[in-house]
């Protein structure tokens, strides 16, 4: 009898590339955000601690996780962007909510707030001093204490513009993103790099306010003696103990930027740009020149507006000046008529005003 053919032996199915994975990760993002009008509210806003530790732990781990990710969002994800109207909820419910902002607040985040209908505490002036008031309120008055940065479910809902970053530029090569206590730099940076683990995230202090950097540094968390920046929405004494690691593992440097180049960076987005971006969010613009970014893609997280007119005005007055574009001069004249008339002369044959 003729012998039996031999068998091929059994090929191993091939490894689907990482940026594959990536592309299938974002596709279903991009399909889930196409529905999300239409996904119905399916969990109880008591189930989001579960959800977010879910998501970090997720993103937390290594690519491999991708899709488990993606199945972990494919369930999630319509409820938790649902919630994100979950504060108007609270207020037609009847749920207070009270504020505590340094007194170096911009008047005009104090009147949004409350606008909200939000009851707003000024105190102290730095961040500490105002969380330090707020964790006694919420002893005192028996209330929920939501900390702004040192918390992985808010980390994690700030992480999302990561997603808006990469559904509107997949190819991006450096995100810059401003650092105060490190909420928003701990989401951002965390799932850039689950979606492209070879992206560059870096994060920008300024230089009077350089907790992050200083933690870093020493390998753990410390408090600066003092702070003193214009860029009120970053001036942190002490990061979140919680999100450090995140940032130890995510951040690939800090850059500090120091207040004058906040005003130089303000006046290139008014002048260039039609747009008012408050101090903190400027530090990244400002962080463009430190960089040797030729030929990539860069995106600097613009975090915020909150500035109020004076503070525009007085910007724009130091940048002017910085720039030689406004000064002040004397001159010493004869006592007598005409003299003024030919200073005058002088400065428009030069184009002055």
């Amino acid at each position: 009898p003729e012998p039996a053919p031999e068998r091929e032996p059994e090929r191993a199915a091939p490894e689907v590339p990482l940026a594959v994975e990536r592309a299938r990760a974002l596709a279903e993002l991009r399909r889930l955000d196409e529905n999300i009008e239409d996904a119905k509210l399916s969990a109880q806003i008591v189930h989001m601690e579960e959800v977010t530790g879910k998501i970090f732990d997720i993103v937390a781990g290594q690519p491999a996780k991708l899709p488990q990710l993606r199945r972990f969002l494919n369930y999630y994800l319509p409820t938790t962007l649902k919630l994100l109207n979950a504060y108007d909820r609270m207020g037609a419910a009847g749920v207070s909510a009270t504020i505590v902002m340094p007194t170096t607040t911009p008047l005009v985040k104090v009147n949004n707030t409350k606008d909200y209908g939000a009851k707003v505490v000024l105190h102290g002036e730095t961040f500490d001093d105002a969380a330090e008031l707020a964790a006694k309120l919420s002893e005192e008055e028996g209330l929920t204490y939501v900390h702004p940065f040192n918390d992985p479910a808010i980390a994690t809902g700030q992480g999302t513009i990561s997603y808006e970053i990469f559904q509107d530029l997949p190819d991006v090569d450096v995100i810059l993103v401003p650092i105060g206590g490190g909420g928003l730099a701990t989401g951002v940076s965390t799932l850039a790099k689950l979606l492209n683990p070879n992206v560059t995230v870096i994060g920008v202090e300024p230089s009077g306010a350089a907790s992050m950097k200083a933690s870093l540094d020493a390998g753990h968390v410390v408090t600066l003696d003092r702070v003193e920046t214009i860029a009120d929405g970053v001036a942190v004494k002490t990061p979140g103990d919680q999100i450090f690691p995140y940032i130890q593992k995510n951040i690939d440097d800090i850059i500090t930027i120091p207040d004058d180049e906040l005003v130089d960076a303000f006046l290139d987005m008014m002048e260039k740009h039609k747009m008012i971006v408050e101090n903190a969010g400027l530090l990244p613009i400002a962080a463009l020149s430190h960089l040797k970014c030729r030929g990539k893609n860069v995106v600097p997280v613009l975090s915020g507006g909150n500035m109020d007119v004076i503070t525009v005005a007085s910007l724009v007055q130091h940048g002017l000046i910085n720039r030689g574009r406004v000064f002040t001069f004397s001159v010493q004249l004869p006592d007598r008529p005409g003299e003024l008339l030919r200073v005058a002369q002088l400065v428009a044959e030069a184009n002055g005003n």
